[in-house]
């Protein structure tokens, strides 16, 4: 478990210095990340991803919280549907200094 603290902490500051940061006031814009999930949190609060942007591999973590979708087939799911080595999309946001997934896509 103390392992998967720290790669959700790596990840989410990974993340935080490849984003531009000037989100503006209001609502944080959306992003998005595509690939394989590298790990689920046992307690439903985070997940983590391999992408690939550019030919690079990047690892997305986000936090998952009671707003966010879960989606698996176009189906409204519970998150014990997604498992290590799916692919997904997540649609995650940059809101008090965390990510946060707004969406969660299994095909």
């Amino acid at each position: 478990m103390k392992n998967f603290r720290l790669l959700i902490i790596i990840a989410a500051t990974f993340c935080l210095l490849v984003t531009n940061g000037a989100f503006g006031e209001g609502k944080a814009p959306l992003k998005k990340a595509s690939g394989e999930v590298m790990a689920i949190d046992e307690g439903g609060k985070a997940i983590v991803i391999k992408s690939k942007v550019d030919k690079r591999e990047l690892i997305v973590g986000t936090i998952i919280d009671q707003n966010t979708k879960i989606r698996v087939k176009g189906k409204t799911a519970l998150l014990k549907e997604i498992k290590p080595n799916d692919r997904v999309i997540i649609i995650y946001a940059y809101e008090n200094n965390d990510l946060y997934a707004k969406e969660i896509r299994k095909k």
